[in-house]
């Protein structure tokens, strides 16, 4: 009786196991809770800056979401689910919005599953149809081992040239293998290799950015065309990304605790003077300006992406997400670099003005109306390197079919304009990642230049909006404001979650409002209050009596969607 139990109980023990293995060896999953979690990297070129979401197989889909650290790793508890589950990350690298996808069965729980476009074309290619549509569907519930590895298998054979040039194995997991996000290993080749899906033809592009050849992969056949081939240009380009790194990473060590002078010498050898120019700027009106910006001390440059590389000629294409003192994260135009004596220098954007297009809501509680939703255009044509700059013509998605044309900056350095929608249908239209086109103009209406920016989110919707989106200035500094006449004010605020402080304006205004003063100060992401020095003198020195205060909040999101409060 004793032995006849063991084996039962034995029996019941590996019957158990065999669950939580996914079938012990048969293709079908037998779903059951678990306890542990899962951990990996978000990544696409650079870490996602966002969440990771994992749902699980039950019937009503159980999901939970968390944020992903600055170096892309994240880890989420799958207490209580019931494997497989599909994870999703969204966020932004770059200018660009992702939505990415992976995959994951019982055997996972407690160990690495990454969240790359490399994993979003195996789910793809399981499915037979997009990631997101598969995430959606939950068909994700009969997931086998064997058409996980068969999805897998597929790709690293396309990608194999290009794994076998950064140094890795051909069949190297690309759901499981850990890595980091410095641009060597795994995360090298998603510096070299980017994909775009079409959802409306379920298919994907997959490009090498070295040089230029694709290969195409349709989801419903699971077929890829085309092939990758080895190239020496491609351990160059690994090379080059990490010289590029490095001369970055001497510009901010310069910065670390105190600002350079524009003529320091390790400064000045960053750079190639000879082709500097950015949002206008030559190189020594560009230098005398960053170096007098307090906020500069200790800021970084992180999540560099790499657009394009030729070692051949040279010439590279970078995007960074500058992060200023306190934790501001700033959006920028891509960075060209060029390679002159085998040392790679800066060379700027190569715009002729400044020109950002942005989302924008405000929020007035005392005005009329209280919200407004829509797209900023903030253009500066004031630098010798745009001095015919007239006028500026902004064309894209949820604008007129002539676009919007900005011409009033013949009075004075500043154009900006706020194109305000006055419905959600509109809005809605305008889909994530949305290009814009800005074309400037010079007094005889010839053109000058004409330059793309990405949009990565849409503005916010009518219908997404209340005062709990913005941030909310205390009730204190609210009744000081009333009372205010000059001198120090400090302003102190609340932030709702995944909004970051940017910068305070302030107007003081006299009886006529002819007569003001105004100051602005810009702080930290994470401030929550700050000192304003301001006297109501205006500008040409003349003391006034202030009688209307009016102070503004700007903040961003991480997509860099502006919400400011007008008090």
């Amino acid at each position: 009786m004793y032995l006849k139990s063991r084996s039962v109980l034995g029996l019941l023990v590996l019957g158990l196991f065999c669950l939580w293995l996914v079938g012990c060896g048969s293709d079908t999953a037998i779903p059951t809770t678990t306890t542990g979690t899962i951990s990996g990297v978000a990544a696409a070129g650079a870490p996602i800056v966002g969440t990771v979401t994992i749902k699980d197989s039950n019937g009503t889909g159980i999901e939970k979401t968390e944020r992903i650290a600055a170096d892309g790793k994240y880890t989420i508890d799958v207490y209580g689910l019931t494997p497989p589950f599909a994870l999703r990350a969204d966020g932004l690298v770059g200018r660009k919005e992702f939505h990415l996808y992976s995959i994951a069965t019982a055997a996972d729980v407690n160990g690495n599953i990454n969240i790359t476009p490399f994993t979003d074309l195996v789910v793809a290619n399981i499915a037979g149809q997009s990631a997101a549509n598969y995430y959606d569907s939950s068909g994700f519930s009969t997931l086998t081992p064997t058409a996980l590895n068969a999805a897998q298998t597929a790709l690293q054979t396309k990608l194999q040239p290009i794994l076998s040039a950064v140094g890795l194995s051909g069949s190297v997991d690309l759901l499981r293998t850990r890595f980091n996000t410095d641009h060597t290993g795994l995360d090298a080749v998603l510096d070299l290799v980017k994909v775009a899906v079409d959802p409306a033809t379920a298919t994907a592009t997959i490009t090498n950015i070295v040089n230029r050849e694709t290969v195409t992969n349709k989801f419903a056949a699971k077929t890829y065309s085309n092939t990758f081939t080895s190239s020496g240009a491609i351990s160059q380009a690994v090379a080059d990304i990490q010289a590029i790194i490095n001369q970055q990473n001497q510009y901010v060590s310069l910065f670390a605790t105190d600002l350079p002078t524009p003529t320091d010498p390790r400064l000045l050898a960053l750079f190639d003077s000879e082709t500097f120019l950015d949002k206008g700027r030559e190189l020594t009106v560009y230098l005398s300006e960053i170096t007098a910006q307090d906020g500069m001390v200790g800021a970084a440059f992180a999540n560099m992406v790499i657009d394009s590389i030729d070692p051949n000629a040279g010439t590279a294409m970078v995007e960074f997400m500058p992060i200023r003192k306190g934790g501001r994260i700033d959006q920028d135009n891509p960075k060209r670099f060029v390679k002159k004596n085998g040392v790679w220098l800066a060379q700027g954007d190569g715009w002729i003005v400044r020109a950002e297009i942005s989302a924008r809501a405000d929020y007035n509680p005392y005005g009329s109306p209280v919200f407004k939703t829509g797209l900023y255009f903030d253009i500066w044509a004031n630098q010798p390197g745009n001095a015919n700059v007239f006028s500026a013509v902004v064309t894209g998605p949820g604008l007129p079919a002539s676009g919007v044309a900005i011409d009033w900056w013949r009075f004075g350095d500043y154009g900006g304009y706020f194109h305000e929608f006055d419905n959600d249908v509109d809005i809605a239209a305008i889909p994530d990642n949305a290009t814009y086109a800005i074309s400037l103009y010079d007094y005889g209406n010839n053109l000058l230049a004409t330059y793309t920016q990405t949009l990565p989110k849409r503005p916010p919707k009518f219908g997404e909006l209340s005062a709990a989106s913005f941030p909310k200035f205390s009730e204190k500094f609210l009744g000081a404001l009333l009372t205010f006449t000059g001198g120090d004010m400090q302003v102190s605020w609340t932030l709702p979650e995944g909004i970051y402080s940017y910068g305070i304006e302030f107007y003081l205004y006299g009886d006529p409002i002819s007569n003001y003063a105004y100051t602005w100060k810009t702080v930290g992401g994470s401030d929550l209050s700050t000192t304003l020095t301001i006297q109501p003198v205006t500008s040409s020195g003349t003391t006034f009596a202030p009688k209307y205060p009016r102070l503004s909040i700007y903040t961003k999101d991480i997509y860099g969607r502006w919400f400011v409060v007008i008090s």
